[in-house]
């Protein structure tokens, strides 16, 4: 048996670990596929349960929609247009809660 601040220390020390692990992620990214010849706002409704949540077909307006409801402030859109990719910074709107209730961006 280790002694008692031996087992303390060591506690602390995977705390901090744990602690810096867990409050960086990784930027999220969601895959749009678009219609070839769109450019211009991206709107997508978030929280809809009849939604895919991995990849997102837009209309020809640029609206879409996601079963999404949760995104960092690093979310990035993967837009697929015919044979070409882009990636776009999102910005997700959220309610006072932080419930994301609508993400959007803006293709050119």
């Amino acid at each position: 048996m280790l002694p008692k601040h031996l087992r303390i220390g060591l506690c602390l020390l995977g705390s901090i670990v744990m602690l810096s692990c867990g409050s960086k992620r990784a930027p999220e990214r969601l895959t749009v596929v678009a219609p070839e010849d769109f450019s211009g706002e991206i709107v997508i409704k978030a929280c809809d349960p009849a939604a895919s949540d991995d990849h997102i077909a837009l209309d020809a307006a640029g609206h879409g929609s996601t079963s999404i409801c949760s995104a960092t402030g690093q979310l990035k859109l993967v837009v697929i247009r015919g044979t070409q990719s882009t990636e776009l910074q999102a910005y997700p709107i959220k309610t006072g809660d932080g419930i994301v209730v609508e993400v959007r961006a803006e293709l050119k």
